[in-house]
């Protein structure tokens, strides 16, 4: 624990042998990629989740190489972190991915992969394992049909993300229970959306839809769907929600039109916007 304590505010000047390290959490240093440290964590073998957060120096991860057993890595809030090192795709045991807030990482259309987020995307087909995969507050503008090849994926979280569009793939992730697509520039959901069975939350608030699709009403398992503060919704409400049977909540921001006795989404008179919100026990 102590060892744990001194890597969280600074870089240790001396040498170590970690030898029973499990848990590597690093935040607010100004730890570099070619520490010598690394060598010697990444090296033994034990290592299942490392932590790198607010890390002011850090312009490229660490390579993964060695470090097979490792099963949750978190980057956050890397300000100067440029570029995901390769290494990453051979991490075959890896659960949990999460990389948030790290403004220098963007992947962009044909931009080369190695100065971005792009070799991640690529080859999420190698991680196969990975169950929760959270890329947020990124310069995240497209999503690569590999996405499809992530079969234990249980949780996608791509909030407050600039992507704009989900590959149809995204229809192959048979296990998805929860998809986060908040406050990003998806504009239009895919139809294969219908075919994710084991979707619990879908959560699209403050995002750009334009219209939900019918196959909405195929998810037979969502209980939750928050659609509220979609100002670009356009359109009646689909009457496909009404077969959501394990619907349990329900967030809409809804527009009253004052030529119709019923309830629309539309950004004609965004002023005119109620917030509804239902909860059924």
């Amino acid at each position: 624990m102590a060892l744990l304590a001194k890597l969280s505010f600074g870089v240790p000047s001396y040498n170590f042998s970690p030898s029973y390290l499990v848990v590597l959490k690093i935040s607010e240093s100004d730890i570099t990629n070619d520490w010598g440290g690394w060598s010697q964590i990444m090296g033994e073998g034990r290592l299942k989740a490392l932590h790198l957060v607010s890390c002011r120096r850090l312009i490229k991860t660490p390579s993964f190489s060695t470090c097979s057993t490792l099963e949750r890595l978190v980057v956050k809030d890397c300000d100067r972190l440029v570029e995901i090192d390769p290494s990453i795709t051979m991490l075959q045991h890896l659960k949990h991915l999460e990389i948030k807030g790290c403004i220098g990482l963007r992947v962009l259309q044909g931009a080369p992969t190695t100065l971005n987020l792009g070799t991640v995307c690529q080859s999420f087909g190698n991680l196969k394992h990975l169950s929760t995969l959270r890329m947020e507050n990124l310069e995240l503008l497209e999503l690569p049909d590999s996405l499809g090849e992530m079969h234990s994926l249980q949780e996608l979280s791509l909030s407050n993300s600039s992507v704009e569009k989900l590959p149809e793939s995204i229809g192959k992730l048979k296990s998805l229970a929860k998809l986060i697509l908040s406050h990003t520039n998806v504009v239009e959901l895919p139809e294969s959306i219908g075919e994710l069975k084991r979707l619990v939350t879908l959560d699209i608030l403050g995002c750009k839809l334009r219209k939900i699709p019918k196959a909405i009403g195929m998810l037979e398992k969502l209980e939750e769907l928050d659609a509220a503060h979609c100002r670009c919704l356009e359109g009646e409400i689909p009457m496909e929600i009404g077969e959501l049977s394990s619907l349990k909540e329900l967030s809409l921001g809804v527009v009253l039109n004052r030529n119709s006795t019923g309830c629309a989404w539309t950004a004609r008179e965004p002023s005119m916007v109620n917030d509804i919100r239902l909860s059924i026990s």
